[in-house]
């Protein structure tokens, strides 16, 4: 029940018990006027009766309380039958809907994260169902959200994914605030599902903690698991990470010949966020091979214990970073300055705001912008939906812009594009990112959400023969363990027979996209000058597409998968 209809139902409430005191006020003054001296019993039955008009037509002295009850009871009782209806006719309306569905998308639950998704995937035109114990945070007249299906319920009760037809969805999110639930449900679904679907569920587990995501990762696209079920694993933290990473200009001008340690960086919240984005840099410094250790200052309220938490579940990041955590009420201003001065001698020249406190952030940012050491540092802050704040502190002059980065977490992560496009949409943004660096491109000046939609179907399509050309040699994806997973090498034989498949694959779908061949390249004509069989191909091209290959286990790893083969 959404809040303005419990509202509604409230207010009727109130009249109802309006009715019933104007009744057993009226007969009782009613009795007493004519003499008959009634018990309470009889008042009330008389009341009662006066609902389905049975009590109402009394003779003798009346009065005006027991007039207005006889209208209003009986009025009140054709008013709730009629909202009774209409509302049973919704439900079954609903369900008949429901019931029609094909290749729709079951989110179960509808907190910040599955409530922005769901809104996300109705803008881009999928059809959502959505699934969450509590009905009052579900207004279906919201207009953002009409089209939506809500079922109240617990996804994990295999009677509730049955009502959402989830027989004939193409995919199920469980972005439930708990990590067990989530898996609970895709276990449900599991048993639910049988092995009679002609095309896979997709189901897509949210999980927040890294141990369990490194268990799931690993059977994540494995298909022997179920002809009916293909699990992939979301975590927001990670992607959000690696897209921090990515558009940070600051990491985007450390060439890899340079060999030279970063400049320090401070992380302030060491939560999901902050733990990911400190893999993140420390795995590019790794790659990057890096001299000496790049210097991290970490401010938490638990930064110590913390810290010995993340390197004792990630110990080679010793190989590459020198964590200096300090214990800060971040509440208090004069502890952050104390902390600030600790590492003054050697300061930070980048820093990450990854608090999920929103407010407690933009007042550390107001702090920060005071002291001299910050003046000019980058401030990636990690926000919510509180863009108009920001928007009216930057107005006022209180925050400066330009050295103020907002990366709105739920947002950015959270979307149709990621959640429902799993592997192949972050393989597709990859492989668009690996491409400006080939061409000398800022990725800052020319971001994936800038591009066409055509550009980003044409990544989707490369994304998808990857991960089919991979299958085809006996190769899989897995969760990336092994920081050296990016120098994993194919053999001779099999780095030409891909790159061979591979052009012939790209051939075929610009062929069927209408593509023909030219001797000169003209995209508005569709017409493109390698679209000739291998054997014609001109042997520089040839060259390109075995590179290609060649570099796929460094663009994966970079992704967070590796590559191994199949046992």
């Amino acid at each position: 029940m959404n809040g303005s209809r419990q509202g509604y139902w409230i207010f009727l409430g109130a009249w109802w018990i309006i009715g019933f005191a104007l009744g057993i006020s009226g007969f009782q003054t009613y009795s007493q006027l004519n003499g008959m001296q009634w018990q309470f019993s009889e008042i009330l039955y008389r009341t009662i009766q006066l609902i389905v008009l049975e009590s109402g037509a009394v003779g003798g002295k009346l009065n005006w309380m027991l007039e207005s009850a006889r209208y209003l009871l009986p009025a009140l009782t054709g008013l709730t039958a009629v909202q009774a209806l209409m509302h049973l006719f919704r439900e079954q309306r609903m369900w008949i809907q429901i019931k029609s569905l094909r290749g729709h998308v079951v989110v179960c639950g509808y907190g910040h994260k599955g409530s922005s998704l769901a809104r996300d995937l109705l803008a881009n035109g999928y059809k959502v169902v959505v699934i969450d114990v509590n009905q009052t945070i579900f207004d279906p007249t919201d207009p953002a959200i009409a089209g939506i299906h809500f079922v109240p319920g617990d996804a994990r009760d295999a009677s509730i994914l049955q009502k959402c037809n989830l027989q004939n969805a193409s995919h199920l999110v469980c972005m439930v605030s708990q990590d067990q639930a989530n898996l609970e449900i895709a276990l449900t679904a599991t048993k639910f599902l049988g092995s009679n679907r002609t095309q896979p569920l997709h189901c897509v587990i949210h999980l927040e903690s890294t141990e369990l995501l490194s268990l799931v990762k690993g059977i994540e696209l494995d298909s022997d698991i179920s002809r009916s079920l293909v699990v992939e694993v979301f975590n927001p933290y990670t992607h959000a990470a690696r897209q921090i990473i990515n558009e940070d200009d600051g990491w985007l001008t450390q060439q890899t010949s340079d060999i030279r340690v970063p400049s320090p960086i401070l992380v302030i919240g060491l939560g999901r966020l902050g733990a990911n984005i400190i893999q993140q840099v420390a795995y590019r410094c790794y790659r990057q091979k890096k001299t000496g250790k790049l210097t991290i200052y970490i401010f938490d309220s638990d930064a110590n214990q913390k810290s010995q938490r993340l390197l004792q579940n990630h110990p080679h990041l010793e190989k590459v970073c020198r964590l200096i955590p300090t214990n800060v009420d971040l509440s208090q201003n004069f502890e952050l300055e104390s902390a600030i001065a600790s590492i003054s001698a050697e300061p930070p020249k980048r820093l990450y705001l990854c608090l999920s406190n929103p407010i407690l952030s933009l007042q550390i940012v107001l702090s920060l912008q005071k002291n001299p050491i910050f003046q000019l540092v980058p401030i990636q802050l990690r926000i919510g939906n509180e863009i108009n704040l920001l928007n009216i502190l930057c107005k006022t002059g209180q925050i400066k812009p330009p050295q103020l980065i907002p990366f709105e977490m739920i947002n950015r992560t959270c979307s149709a594009e990621l959640v429902v496009g799993g592997l192949e949409e972050a393989l597709a943004q990859g492989l668009y990112y690996n491409y400006l660096t080939g061409k000398g491109i800022n990725q800052i000046d020319k971001p994936w959400l800038g591009i066409s939609e055509a550009e980003k179907q044409e990544n989707r399509a490369q994304a998808r023969r990857i991960t089919a050309l991979l299958g085809k040699f006996n190769f899989q994806l897995r969760a990336l363990v092994n920081w050296d997973a990016a120098d994993f090498t194919f053999v001779e034989k099999d780095l030409l027979q891909m790159a061979i498949v591979e052009h012939d694959k790209w051939r075929i779908n610009k062929q069927n996209a209408g593509w023909t061949y030219a001797a000169q390249t003209n995209p508005k004509q569709k017409q493109h000058r390698d679209l000739v069989s291998w054997q014609d191909l001109p042997h520089i091209e040839r060259q390109k597409n075995i590179q290609f290959v060649r570099e796929l286990p460094l663009l994966l790893a970079d992704l967070g998968f590796q590559i191994e083969i199949k046992e």
